[in-house]
């Protein structure tokens, strides 16, 4: 699997230090601490930092013959993993991490990239709220008494694989949050006239006019309000009647 090469994660994450040592674990780079966390992600469906550290304590010998690094449960102490999340968050390397793993994941799989989906969703839980933080306050279709995070991504239409991910403050409106990921996606796949569909906020005048001037195309679905709810039923006439005519 390209994603678990300790070699790929070293390239974007391992290049400073911490206490002298290499970044988030103690004996061996925080490339395998990222693969190791995935795996136990991956096989136990938890994703919370506390249990890792303790999951380990049975197996650490196995993985330090599979690793050729001395694995030692208190690596993956919390702290250590908070503190490899805290890097992977940044841009600087999560987008390119990113790119990476798109453009090898493309390449040997030979993935369609014609068509991409961009779509929101918010994420809310019974958390503290922190002036600049994650969980805020918003809109929500869910329960907006509690604070939430949004989440925006791009994947491959119709196979679903993500291309582009964004983890946002919760009170952030989704109009804005389409031209930030599109353009990633854009220049992690190098060609034009990419098909990206959305819901009726992706039609922001804005985003259409972005696509536009880049040479992609868009399917999103117009809000009927304003000028566009009053024309809305001359367009379907003058469509209908331009289909029967042959036009």
């Amino acid at each position: 699997m390209w994603l678990c090469s300790s070699d790929r994660w070293s390239r974007w994450v391992c290049r400073r230090t911490w206490i002298g040592i290499s970044l988030a674990i103690g004996r061996n780079g925080g490339s395998w601490t990222a693969v190791i966390w995935l795996a136990y992600i991956v096989t136990e469906g938890d994703h919370r930092k506390v249990s890792v550290e303790t999951y380990l304590k049975g197996m650490q010998h196995t993985l330090s013959d599979l690793t050729a690094e001395v694995i030692e449960p208190l690596d993956f102490r919390d702290d250590r993993l908070s503190h490899l999340l805290t890097h992977l968050s940044m841009p600087a390397y999560w987008h390119q991490i990113e790119r990476d793993l798109n453009a090898r994941s493309i390449e040997v799989h030979a993935l369609p990239q014609d068509v991409i989906r961009c779509d929101a969703t918010t994420v809310s839980g019974d958390h503290e709220v922190t002036e600049g933080g994650l969980l805020q306050f918003g809109h929500s279709k869910d329960d907006p008494t509690r604070p939430q995070i949004k989440v925006m991504m791009g994947s491959l239409d119709s196979l679903g694989m993500p291309l582009s991910t964004d983890v946002l403050s919760g009170e952030r409106a989704d109009d804005g949050l389409y031209i930030p990921i599109i353009e990633r996606i854009r220049r992690g796949l190098h060609k034009t006239g990419l098909l990206f569909v959305g819901d009726g906020k992706m039609s922001a005048l804005e985003t259409r006019a972005y696509l536009a001037r880049h040479q992609d195309w868009y399917v999103s679905p117009l809000p009927l309000t304003g000028a566009t709810a009053e024309a809305m039923d001359a367009w379907i006439t003058a469509g209908v009647t331009q289909g029967e005519a042959g036009e």
